[in-house]
C-alpha cells in the first residue's frame, strides 16, 4: 500500500501545472476585414490545496509548459492566466488584438474528507491582426464620396 501511494504522490509531483497552448491554423474568413484572426490561445492553470483553502502546489506561471511548480504559493488566478495569454499576444508584435476571452473555473474534492482539493482555471483567446490599410478604408465618410 505504502508503494501505490508513494507511486500516486511521485506521479502528481511529476506533471506540470501551467500549460499554454496556441494554434495558428486559421482559413481567411474575410478578404475585405482588416481584423484577422492569427492565433487561438489556451492557458491551462492548476493547484492542488488542503481543504481548499491552503495552497500546497500551484502552477508555475513563470516557466509554463514545464514540470516545474510552485510550493504553497497561490499562482491559480485569472490574473496570472490574462497575463500569459498577453504575453502570447505581444509575441506576435504591434498591431494585435485580443478578442473572445473566455475563462471557467473548476474545483473539486478528492478523498473521502475532501482534504485534498483541486483548482482549474482555463483561459482562452483569440488573437487578431489589425491591417493598417484596410483599416483606413472603414474611415471613408460617405458624403465626400457622393459629392465626388
Amino acid at each position: 500500500m505504502k508503494t501505490y501511494l508513494y507511486f500516486i504522490f511521485l506521479c502528481l509531483f511529476m506533471v506540470g501545472c501551467a500549460t499554454v497552448q496556441k494554434s495558428e491554423a486559421f482559413p481567411k474568413i474575410n478578404e475585405l476585414s482588416p481584423i484577422q484572426p492569427v492565433a487561438s490561445v489556451v492557458v491551462e492553470n492548476y493547484g492542488y490545496y488542503l481543504f481548499g483553502i491552503w495552497p500546497i502546489w500551484c502552477g508555475d506561471v513563470e516557466n509554463p509548459n514545464s514540470a516545474s511548480c510552485d510550493w504553497f504559493t497561490d499562482t491559480v488566478t485569472i490574473d496570472n492566466n490574462v497575463k500569459l495569454i498577453q504575453e502570447e499576444a505581444d509575441s506576435y508584435g504591434e498591431g494585435v488584438s485580443l478578442g473572445e476571452l473566455k475563462t471557467e473555473v473548476e474545483t473539486s474534492g478528492s478523498f473521502s474528507a475532501w482534504i485534498l482539493w483541486r483548482k482549474i482555471i482555463t483561459t482562452s483567446a483569440c488573437i487578431y491582426e489589425i491591417d493598417k490599410d484596410k483599416a483606413d478604408v472603414k474611415e471613408l465618410n460617405f458624403k465626400d464620396i457622393i459629392e465626388k
